[in-house]
């Protein structure tokens, strides 16, 4: 038997999406094993070799920026579960590399066992961090892996050992991979003049000497530097470093912030910047050296003592533009709706809606949302989720986070969240959002088996964005704000966590200031921060990550095509394209695919996975599916060697798809619903504006929203003024012919591949591989898709 053919992969960063993906693809290679053989001893036989190239050491591997050791901030998610089903795998893998990527498992005893030294810990540290721990744990001590549980730090660390065993598990067990990481190396420039064989410059950390290593295939995510939202003046004076109970007391100590106590002095005054989650950060480990914050086991799990709350009055100024809210809190945990009354928006009617081309898809959606709120809440849409100041922002949400752990029933922050969950993963309104989903299936395979969930996400601003869209820039801009709207209250705080924070505004120890971050500035006669007029004794700012700063994005900007400069243009599966649109044999996980906004008129163009980048559960879905990709993209590349295997995995895709006729009838069979929701979205603004203030009269009015006759009946009693009412609303609506994609423009909206196309591909090139080893002219024989194809049967080109 020949020697194996080594297949050189190179990969820039070793973080969460990186780390995650080396294990799930021995877990693909362990899963295929019995294919694997028979092609090889049939003559296709490869090694996966990876170069792993990682600016920091061994200590960091797989954690990234987000799971830093030393991060004291509580973590806002449940822990993350595997995306591979036991059922797709065939229970041919080893439970012990399955377990690893598995955190859940692996952090229940970890978390059970020591207890009491993290509970100790985090009191000391960030006690709010400790009623979230505290929380996760039943009356029973057993671990509640469905919630939010522990400090980013404490996720890393387990992650960590998760990745070393996991290198361990395959230098011992998978022969069929090697790995080599070099630390303290990055990558400081590409060449793609060989789009087959991409080239990485590699340089030692702080050292000018560079070395140039060519691969087969490259992979980029290194993740993207941060940067200080500040002057450079003023950010040598601020604290942004990760968020650490040890370095913000030294900071604050060095600021004179703190007394002898460690506690902080009344009338310091501390600024800090933005209010997303990273501010959430910071403000939680401030109340360590807060006197008068105790922790005790009522339902909120602290309280507040009113004479020290007097003491520290705007102890906190919160720097913001103000032109959205806070991060709210995560008071809804699914996508199941718990708001009242019937419901007129499923997910038969998203789906139709997302079907259609060119659709301004989420303000219609966030409309029926509003609607359905409205009726649960006895208010009238725009009383729903209106604009307000910080401090009524964070009284409202107080309330919430009150009413979610007195369990004294639903909150709109509830139902808005419920909401967007369920449409940001492609479904509608429903009590049991999988009973609909599998229902849908049913009834839709084609277009919804595997689509559900992240691969919807990233496909949700496709059409929006492309330099093709038919959309205005006006819908353009309305979309893309109501989408960070959804990512917000996506990536919501915990409510333990909120509410610590909420209970800073209520009670006057933090308060907010509208303003640029430009403005902020050092006085040239104290030497202290200064913004608009005001002193403050310490500055908290933490960094943002920004597109533009990744270097090796900006370089390839040489060798790719581009939607608009700076943009690239991805494949399907995320892989560069030259120039003229030919593939590059290297992907993307990174900004690259958030697109960008233009300066000129604030359209965004270009988003492929817009915010997808920075959770643990978007790596978890990419190290899978970039996994399935590899195995795939090394069988082509021997199969075929003096062609592109991006190439032809995609013919193989191609000729995996559904015949044309079967696609558009599926599509077209929701031709009814799409007329019939206009209907209803027409009827929701009139219900609007005969009710103007009046609740009661909407939900009347909205109850014969539920059948056509109900509807016209309604209509046709119209008298007077709401007739006329009804006649300017007519006017005004725009209907818009169904306009369903063909197969090749659907499929064109996703980033990926689904699991299930990934599959169809495996199944389909190891058949070919089969097929094609036993023929006598291995190398000049190419296989045609046989879509009949039975054992035994197949056809060749000669």
């Amino acid at each position: 038997m020949p020697s194996p053919r080594v297949i050189r992969w190179g990969l820039s960063g070793f973080g969460p999406r990186h780390a995650l993906y080396i294990i799930h693809q021995a877990i693909v290679i362990l899963a295929h094993r019995d294919q694997l053989t028979t092609i090889r001893d049939r003559g296709i036989h490869f090694i996966l070799h990876y170069t792993i190239f990682e600016k920091l050491d061994v200590a960091c591997d797989g954690i990234g920026a987000a799971f830093q050791a030393d991060c004291d901030a509580a973590v806002n998610t449940s822990i993350t579960m595997p995306t591979m089903l036991p059922k797709i795998l065939g229970g041919k893998v080893d439970p012990t590399i399955m377990a690893l990527v598995d955190l859940a498992s692996t952090a229940r005893p970890v978390l059970e066992t020591e207890y009491q030294t993290i509970l100790a810990e985090l009191e000391h540290r960030n006690p709010p961090a400790a009623i979230l721990f505290k929380k996760a744990f039943r009356f029973d001590h057993e671990f509640n892996n469905a919630v939010a549980c522990m400090t980013r730090g404490k996720w890393g660390r387990i992650q960590l050992d998760n990745i070393h065993s996991g290198l361990k598990y395959i230098r011992e067990n998978v022969p069929e991979m090697s790995v080599d990481i070099h630390y303290s190396h990055e990558v400081v420039d590409v060449d793609f003049s060989n789009r087959t064989r991409p080239r990485l410059v590699v340089s030692w950390v702080g050292e000018s000497s560079r070395r140039s290593y060519d691969f087969d295939f490259v992979s980029f995510a290194h993740g993207t530097p941060l940067s200080s939202p500040l002057k450079p003046n003023v950010a040598s004076k601020a604290y942004s470093l990760t968020p650490n109970h040890d370095t913000l007391r030294e900071y604050l100590r060095e600021c004179g912030v703190l007394d002898d106590k460690l506690q902080l002095i009344p009338g310091k005054k501390i600024a800090c910047t933005g209010l997303s989650l990273s501010f959430y950060d910071y403000a939680t480990l401030l109340l360590a050296f807060l006197p008068g914050f105790q922790l005790d086991n009522s339902p909120t799990g602290f309280t507040f003592h009113g004479s020290h709350a007097a003491e520290y009055k705007d102890l906190l100024t919160v720097i913001s533009r103000a032109d959205r809210g806070p991060a709210p809190p995560r008071t809804g945990l699914d996508m199941n709706w718990r708001g009242g009354g019937r419901f007129f928006f499923s997910a038969r009617d998203m789906h139709v809606l997302r079907l259609q081309r060119h659709s301004n898809w989420l303000p219609i959606a966030y409309e029926f949302l509003e609607a359905h709120i409205g009726r649960s809440l006895h208010k009238v849409p725009r009383q729903v989720n209106s604009h307000r100041t910080i401090a009524e922002y964070m009284t409202s949400y107080r309330d919430d986070n009150h009413m979610y752990l007195n369990k004294e029933g639903i909150t709109e922050t509830d139902l808005l969240r419920a909401g967007y969950h369920a449409f940001g993963f492609g479904t509608g309104i429903a009590v049991d959002v999988d009973d609909a989903e599998e229902k849908l299936l049913q009834e839709a395979p084609i277009t919804r088996n595997g689509r559900f969930g992240l691969p919807m996400m990233t496909a949700s601003g496709f059409e929006m964005s492309s330099p093709d869209s038919h959309n205005s820039t006006q819908e353009n801009i309305e979309f893309f704000k109501r989408w960070e709207d959804l990512r917000l209250f996506l990536s919501a705080s915990p409510v333990v966590i909120h509410n610590t924070v909420a209970e800073m505004f209520t009670t006057g120890i933090a308060t907010h200031q509208k303003g640029k971050f430009d403005e902020i500035d050092i006085s040239p006669t104290t030497g202290k921060v200064i913004f608009q007029g005001q002193e403050f004794d310490a500055l908290l700012a933490p960094m943002l990550m920004k597109r533009e700063n990744d270097p090796i994005l900006n370089l390839t900007r040489r060798f790719v095509k581009e939607v608009v400069p700076g943009v690239p243009e991805y494949g399907k599966g995320g892989f560069f394209k030259t120039k003229d649109g030919k593939p590059i044999n290297a992907f993307d996980g990174g900004m690259g695919g958030w697109g960008t906004t233009l300066p000129s008129n604030g359209r965004t163009v270009g988003a492929r996975w817009h915010g997808l980048t920075t959770s643990h559960l978007s790596a978890t879905e990419y190290s899978t599916q970039h996994a399935y990709h590899t195995l795939a993209l090394a069988i082509a590349l021997c199969l075929h060697p003096d062609e592109s295997p991006i190439e032809t995995v995609t013919d193989v895709f191609h000729a995996t798809l559904p015949e044309p006729k079967e696609f558009d009838d599926e599509v077209n069979s929701f031709r009814s619903d799409w007329e019939d929701l206009q209907d209803r979205h027409f009827f929701l603004r009139l219900a609007a504006r005969l009710a103007g203030d009046n609740a009661e009269r909407y939900y009347g009015i909205s109850n014969h929203i539920f059948s056509k006759d109900t509807r016209d009946r309604f209509i046709r009693q119209l008298r007077g003024q709401e007739k006329a009412v009804y006649d300017t609303l007519k006017r005004e609506f725009v209907r818009k012919e169904y306009d369903p994609p063909t197969c090749q423009q659907y499929e064109a909206r996703f980033a990926g591949y689904t699991t299930p196309q990934y599959e169809a591909i495996l199944h389909e090139i190891f058949r070919r591989a089969e097929m094609q080893a036993s023929l006598p002219e291995r190398s000049t024989t190419k296989m045609e898709f046989d879509p009949h194809h039975q054992p035994g049967f197949f056809l060749a080109r000669l």
